[in-house]
C-alpha cells in the first residue's frame, strides 16, 4: 500500500482528491463518513457533489481560473465554507487545499472537517456568555471580578455607575 493510501486511510478528515476536469478520483472512509457517499457514488462525480447549490459558480470559477494558470486564492490556506451531505442538508467545514502536477496533468486535495459540533458550541458560549452578562447588568450591586494577576475581567453596569468608570476603561487594569 502507498504512503498516501494509508495516509489518506487513517485520516480522521476527509480526504478528497481532484483532477483538472473537476472529477473525484479518491474518496476515503472519512469523506463517507462526513458527506454520505459510498466511494463507489463519488469517484468519478464531479467536485460539486459535496458543494451547495449557491456555490457552484464559484467554485466553477475559482477552479477554472487556477486549472488555466491563474491565482490561488484558497490553496495552501485554511478556511470554513459550507459542503453539501448526500442527503441534501449543508452543514459548515473547515477544508485545506492543496494542489500539484503529475505527469504534465494538475491534481488538487483537499482535507476537510466537519466543523459543526464547533460552531454550535462556540454558539452556545455565547449565548451562555451574553445570559451571564444580562444577569451582571441587572444587578442591583457592583459586581467586579479579578484575575491572579489583580487586572480586572468583570466590571458590570451598578460599578460603572458606582464608581465612574465604563467597563472598557476598567478591564486589564487593577484596582488601585
Amino acid at each position: 500500500m502507498k504512503s498516501i493510501d494509508v495516509l489518506s486511510a487513517s485520516s480522521p478528515d476527509a480526504v478528497i482528491i481532484a483532477n483538472s476536469n473537476g472529477e473525484i478520483i479518491s474518496w476515503n472512509k472519512s469523506a463517507e463518513r462526513i458527506f454520505g457517499h459510498a466511494e463507489s457514488e463519488a469517484v468519478g462525480s464531479p467536485l460539486t457533489l459535496i458543494i451547495p447549490d449557491d456555490y457552484h459558480a464559484l467554485h466553477h470559477a475559482g477552479f477554472d481560473r487556477v486549472v488555466g494558470g491563474g491565482e490561488h486564492r484558497v490553496i495552501g490556506k485554511t478556511v470554513e465554507l459550507s459542503g453539501k451531505h448526500k442527503d441534501g442538508h449543508v452543514f459548515p467545514i473547515e477544508m485545506s487545499l492543496g494542489t500539484w502536477t503529475e505527469n504534465g496533468e494538475q491534481f488538487f486535495s483537499a482535507f476537510i472537517r466537519d466543523i459543526s459540533e464547533r460552531i454550535q458550541l462556540s454558539s452556545d458560549l455565547k449565548a451562555s456568555e451574553d445570559r451571564l452578562r444580562a444577569i451582571l447588568d441587572s444587578a442591583n450591586d457592583a459586581i467586579v471580578t479579578i484575575d491572579e494577576t489583580g487586572m480586572v475581567r468583570l466590571w458590570n453596569k451598578r460599578a460603572e455607575s458606582m464608581f465612574g468608570h465604563t467597563a472598557d476603561e476598567m478591564a486589564g487594569k487593577t484596582l488601585e
